[in-house]
């Protein structure tokens, strides 16, 4: 699972990042566009149609993409 060492112990990456390894300290957030796996190991492109959330300040958030509106 995407886990990391924060110096003290392992901590979970949330939804829209992932770990590239446990020694790095942290977790890399997914770019606009993608979303993080089920297991926080990496990040996907969103299929055609779809979009990834992305809050202010952050390029990504959600676990999955949402629809585009139509129009």
């Amino acid at each position: 699972m995407g886990r990391f060492f924060d110096g003290t112990e392992c901590q979970s990456c949330p939804a829209g990042y992932v770990a590239e390894s446990r020694q790095r300290g942290s977790c890399k957030i997914c770019e606009v566009g993608q979303y993080s796996n089920d297991l926080r190991t990496r990040c996907k492109l969103c299929s055609k149609g779809k979009f990834g959330v992305a809050p202010p300040g952050h390029s990504a958030e959600a676990q999955a993409c949402s629809e585009c509106p139509h129009g």
